[in-house]
């Protein structure tokens, strides 16, 4: 996010707390270009996490610095970008990439192509098919498909799904 003194609204903290969930254990999400508020505000909602998710950290700088940092190459960075000519498949789990990046691009109906941004850099890319999905959701299909091996084109999904809310009065 940008630097503000706002926190996290409560729907944000709770899709970075199911990305963890949908990671799981001996994974690590990376939270990064966060104000300070928000850094400070996440790590502190991670540290009642159990160990059924995934270790998280949160930073203030943003993905590049944090590659730099840690001696991660671009070319071992793999972003999901809609635009992305080839499709994520099986094969890119096997050691091809030590990170995949996506998220906080997200939130546009129609999409405004902020991807656009790190396209640029000349990370390699892949997509997940032609509908946008939000952060959590795009991080679950790529764990289907690089850790349970199983084809983007094999994963059925209800697009565009519609939730029926019961008022408060009805549920009490």
């Amino acid at each position: 996010d940008e630097d503000t003194t706002r926190s996290i609204p409560p729907w944000v903290e709770l899709e970075y707390s199911h990305m963890r969930a949908l990671a799981g254990p001996g994974s690590h999400v990376y939270f990064t270009h966060l104000s300070k508020t928000s850094s400070s505000s996440l790590s502190a909602a991670f540290q009642s996490s159990t160990n059924d998710f995934a270790e998280a950290s949160c930073h203030e700088e943003d993905v590049l610095n944090l590659m730099k940092s840690r001696g991660i190459s671009i070319n071992r960075v793999c972003l999901l970008d809609p635009k992305a000519e080839k499709a994520l498949s099986p094969e890119d789990g096997d050691g091809q990439f030590d990170m995949f990046l996506f998220g906080g691009i997200l939130g546009d109906d129609p999409p405004r192509d902020r991807t656009g941004e790190l396209r640029v850099m000349g990370f390699p890319t892949r997509h997940l098919g032609p509908v946008q999905m939000t952060t959590d959701t795009a991080l679950g299909v790529t764990k289907l498909v690089l850790k349970d091996k199983i084809p983007l084109d094999k994963i059925s999904y209800v697009v565009r799904p519609q939730a029926c809310l019961k008022t408060l009065s009805d549920c009490c």
